[in-house]
């Protein structure tokens, strides 16, 4: 949900701004260009913001002051997207459900509490209804270890407990949606290039080695409780759904560092799964 950097784009007098972006160096002219080159910040993943030379300086010198940086922006960012959601969806009685991955720093919880049309389902067991069906959605965005010692994932053993919390209060198991970000693991939908300690990939014959990287503890819990519907996420590489017993999993991937936003839309016909779409714009 959140990006990976800030990108200062610097004033250089007369309207301009210089900026330093996937490795080159850019000398915007009006206004215009800049907001052109802080959407494409965006779209890569980035924070872009417009300040002066001695702001940098102080940056570069103060990690502390660097790091309040990244989280201002990071807040900031996360509340307009807020504010969109509310603006197009007031009136229209949908639900907005956004849950932090493994990546999404604590900090940002804060921003998706108070929200009339935004939820946080972290931790939660959420009822959905349509007027005369229910179907209760259980969410975990940690994930199991990772070699990128993220802000949301832990042992094995504590994401089973988080998943046990929340589904052994489910009332209907079988109609549940479990929405999970690391998938189940040996699934198909969490194959990752393989890395070695220093974190480059593998390969055989020149080709990508791909490796499971999904968790053993949501694969358990979708095999002893067969939801309908598992909704996961963190390996970008792994789009696609496959069936583990009764349970539809589904992992759409994710290219947005090409400015491609991959979805999945899932069509629920009262509490029985009816149709999955894979679909990207």
């Amino acid at each position: 949900m959140t990006g990976k950097a800030i990108v200062p784009l610097v004033s250089v007098g007369n309207g301009a701004y210089r900026v330093t972006f996937a490795g080159r160096t850019t000398t915007l002219q009006n206004d215009a260009e800049a907001l052109d080159m802080e959407k494409l910040i965006r779209v890569n993943g980035f924070y872009p913001f417009r300040t002066e030379q001695a702001e940098v300086d102080d940056l570069a010198r103060d990690e502390k002051l660097r790091d309040q940086k990244f989280l201002d922006l990071m807040r900031a960012t996360l509340r307009r997207w807020v504010s969109i959601a509310e603006e197009r969806l007031a009136g229209k009685n949908i639900r907005c459900f956004m849950t932090p991955g493994n990546d999404d720093h604590l900090e940002i919880d804060e921003v998706l509490e108070g929200s009339a049309i935004v939820t946080n389902p972290e931790g939660k067991l959420v009822r959905l209804t349509d007027g005369k069906t229910e179907v209760e959605m259980i969410s975990c965005g940690w994930s199991g270890p990772t070699p990128f010692d993220t802000p949301r994932e832990c042992s094995e053993e504590d994401l089973a407990a988080r998943i046990e919390s929340m589904a052994s209060q489910l009332r209907s198991p079988e109609t549940a949606i479990f929405n999970f970000h690391d998938p189940p693991y040996n699934s198909h939908l969490d194959l990752a290039p393989m890395l070695d300690r220093n974190l480059q990939v593998q390969t055989d014959g020149g080709q990508t080695r791909m490796v499971p990287v999904g968790s053993t503890s949501v694969r358990a819990a979708i095999e002893r409780y067969q939801p309908q519907l598992g909704l996961h996420g963190h390996i970008h590489e792994s789009r696609g759904q496959t069936k583990l017993g009764r349970t539809t999993c589904v992992n759409p991937g994710s290219e947005y560092g090409e400015g491609v936003l991959r979805g999945a839309v899932v069509d629920l016909n009262g509490n029985k799964l009816k149709n999955v779409q894979l679909v990207s714009g």
